[in-house]
């Protein structure tokens, strides 16, 4: 890249330090040049040309597109970024109980479009962040879209479309994207991030004219938008315009409603393709690199950076040292340097392009330091703990300070008296010898040395206890600092467990299955959670709990009751502002109330009652919101809906468990009485066998006494008449028949039984 060619394509830099493109980017050479031939054209012809004007429309389409990775089909011309967002918010076919995720970091247009879906009965939920982890916490089944910025307007925070994209893609959730702060600056691919719904105004990093805006509606998306405005530009016609159909035209031109700002898609176009020339890569990377070295430059003058590190776009949030002069007057001693940056949320706003160079990052740097010298800044107040440690640091110098001042007047005057006793002496004993001179002024000098050795073993004490003092406060320091960094941490965690609707969810559900085993109700027999049921459209219905009845019916429990209004009312220190968000509570369970309602379980759920239970997990919810609205619980039964909190739904779930007993009770009788039934048929069954084993004893003896008569009547008798013949003979001994036979019940007939009750019946003789 020839930064010096590029340069002389923007004219700003001959004039300015231009860093404030995140507000208003300058025109290059080429858009002006653009917009002025376009100027000149209809000044000197009129609408003559107007089919190259049409032209010119299809080829910003088409660079929009290439730009971002799309089709020109998919490609819309509109007038600003609120215009194309707003056509979402209000374009998408939401139905009640939806809801919408966005973050804190967004600009108006892209937040407060979502706030007034409220009246459609449309939730907004606000991420801190917009990362995966943040977003993901907030999603559920009646999430439709999340909407983020590209890169936020103060900080630079840039998000990762590819993960959010991935995370909307598999929760089957479209991601719509305020491109405004990134696109021009930094590669974004559509296709790649799955984004559905795009839009990015081109006067700030595209450096093009305000009034022209890339809208990208994706193909696949196009019909979950209805087309706020018509116009005679999207519609079909056939030559005639007194006779047009009302078809809307294919593709995105369709939310193109009337004529365009023709001079500002010739400037935009010509911009476009001036970056597309340079390379998106290219740009960025210098984007990012004078970004860098702009906030690496700050923060050695003692300016903190409020950006997050390391710098991934081209915002640079910084904040002056000291508390003097006032952010306005920073900007303002700036401006009048020729350093153009802007005042954002608390901070300097500073936003390079690509054309800008190190040495407009020393202009910078210099009206900094012309601004602190002009203001006489003063430094921040360290935090209190430092503060302690400083001063007890400040008194033990001074005391330090003060032996050295007080053994330097010392040994003057000790000097002074040795001085002025010399000569004395010298005076006086002009005679004495050398040695014995030496030995008196040794004597003399003998107290200071002392005083010295004395003053030196203080001032090293004082030093040796300055730096344990100094080593210990600063320990105590740091065991301060960390223990508040990690209740910090633990109330931030705390804090966002408590807003995660996923965590108010999982509460809520145990709640509810602890009330079902105070109940005594056995998981894998009576009830069921989380069954998922379809209507016959198709609809999914996800009820939290099916209480099944030993009558075969079954009763639906629903646990998702929005809880958000209520735990910032309990957080809310100003009584009207509590009373307005418990209003707001009991809103919006009557909002789920009709949502159930609609749901419809009875009809979908064959054998269910014809009500349905939301489970609130604390009574204090169910109070807060009758004494805001005494009328809900009449509302909700009007709608066939009950609200139980667990005192009323542990006692509807004793008397389910106890009709199961009753129940079991009734299904082991039924059983008993099958098994006497089975029993009383078998004892049938051998009284039969006994039965026929008489017949048989009965049709025995009856053969026997026939035999017994025969011999009698007929072979005895012949017998005998052959003995007398013979006159001899053995005796024979008499056969007598046998006169017993097998009795019969004369009390008892049995039958089998079926399943009807047995009879006893008598027998008859």
């Amino acid at each position: 890249m020839d930064k010096s060619a590029v340069r002389d394509l923007f004219p700003v830099t001959r004039n300015l330090i231009y860093f404030n493109h995140a507000a208003v980017g300058p025109l290059s050479t080429r858009a002006a040049e653009a917009m002025e031939r376009h100027i000149r054209d209809q000044r000197d012809h009129g609408a003559l040309h107007w089919k190259e004007w049409y032209a010119e429309d299809a080829r910003l389409r088409a660079a929009g597109a290439k730009l971002i990775g799309a089709d020109a089909a998919e490609i819309a011309i509109l007038k600003n970024t609120s215009e194309a967002l707003s056509f979402v918010a209000e374009g998408y076919r939401w139905q009640s109980g939806d809801n919408v995720i966005t973050t804190k970091l967004e600009f108006p247009p892209n937040f407060s479009p979502w706030k007034r879906l409220a009246r459609r009965g449309v939730e907004c939920r606000v991420a801190d962040l917009p990362t995966v982890e943040k977003i993901e916490s907030l999603i559920d089944a009646h999430t439709r879209i999340v909407s983020v910025s590209f890169v936020a307007f103060h900080t630079g925070f840039v998000a990762d479309l590819d993960a959010v994209g991935e995370l909307c893609a598999r929760r089957d959730v479209l991601l719509c994207v305020d491109a405004i702060q990134g696109m021009g600056a930094l590669p974004i691919d559509v296709r790649k991030s799955r984004i559905a719904f795009l839009a990015a105004d081109g006067h700030k990093w595209m450096c093009g004219p305000e009034g022209a805006t890339i809208f990208h509606v994706a193909a696949e998306h196009r019909d979950c938008l209805e087309v706020l405005e018509t116009g005679w530009t999207n519609v079909q016609r056939k030559g005639s315009f007194l006779e047009l159909p009302g078809d809307l035209v294919p593709g995105a031109r369709r939310f193109e409603a009337g004529s365009l700002n023709t001079n500002g898609v010739y400037g935009l176009n010509a911009a476009i393709e001036l970056l597309m020339e340079i390379g998106i890569d290219k740009i960025a990377a210098e984007v990012i690199r004078v970004a860098t070295r702009l906030a690496d430059r700050l923060e050695e003058i003692g300016w903190r950076i409020a950006s997050p590190r390391p710098i991934a776009s081209g915002i640079v949030g910084a904040i002056p040292p000291g508390v003097e002069p006032s952010l306005l007057r920073w900007h303002r001693m700036l401006e009048e340097s020729g350093v153009i940056c802007a005042p954002r949320e608390g901070m300097l706003r500073f936003s390079p392009h690509f054309y800008n160079d190190d040495g407009e990052v020393v202009g910078l740097i210099a009206g900094a330091l012309l601004g602190w010298l002009a203001g006489g800044p003063r430094m921040h107040r360290a935090e209190v703990g430092r503060a302690v440690a400083e001063t007890r640091v400040a008194e033990i110098e001074r005391a330090h300070g003060s032996v050295g001042d007080r053994f330097a007047a010392e040994a003057q005057r000790a000097f002074q008296s040795v001085g002025e006793s010399l000569l004395q002496m010298s005076k006086t004993q002009i005679d004495g010898s050398l040695d014995t001179k030496r030995a008196e002024i040794e004597t003399l000098l003998t107290p200071v040395r002392e005083m010295l050795d004395q003053y030196r073993s203080e001032v090293v004490k004082s030093e040796r206890v300055r730096n344990e003092a100094y080593g210990g406060l600063q320990q105590q320091i740091l065991t301060l600092l960390s223990a508040q960094q990690s209740a910090q941490r633990e109330a931030a965690r705390l804090a966002n467990a408590l807003q995660s609707p996923a965590v108010r969810g999982s509460w809520g559900e145990n709640s509810l299955k602890r009330c079902v085993e105070l109940a005594g109700m056995s998981e894998f027999c009576d009830f069921d959670v989380q069954e998922t049921l379809f209507t016959e459209e198709g609809r999914r219905l996800r009820p939290d709990l099916i209480v099944r009845l030993p009558n075969r019916r079954v009763i639906a429990v629903d646990a998702k009751v929005p809880l958000t209004e209520y735990q910032a009312a309990a957080n809310e220190e100003n009584e009207a502002r509590r009373n307005e968000l418990l209003q707001s509570h009991a809103k919006t369970l009557r909002r789920h109330i009709d949502t159930l309602a609609r749901r419809e379980y009875q009809s979908s759920m064959s054998e269910s009652l014809d009500f349905t239970v939301m489970f609130l997990p604390g009574e204090h919810f169910l109070s807060a919101a009758l004494m805001a609205d005494p009328s809900l619980f009449d509302y909700a039964a009007s709608r066939r809906v009950f609200v139980a909190s667990p005192m009323v739904l542990l006692p509807l779930l004793r008397a389910v468990e106890s009709g199961w007993k009753a129940e079991r009770t009734e299904e082991n009788a039924k059983r008993m009485h099958d098994a006497g039934v089975e029993l009383f048929n078998r004892f049938v069954k051998v009284m039969e066998l006994f039965a026929e084993l008489g017949g048989a004893l009965r049709r025995t003896v009856e053969r026997y006494n026939a035999v017994i008569g025969s011999v009698d009547t007929r072979l005895w008798p012949k017998g005998e008449e052959m003995q007398r013949l013979a006159g001899s003979g053995k005796e024979l001994a008499s056969l007598e028949q046998i006169e017993a036979v097998p009795l019969e019940s004369s009390k008892l007939r049995l039958t089998m039984q079926d399943e009807s009750p047995a009879d006893v019946v008598p027998f008859e003789k």
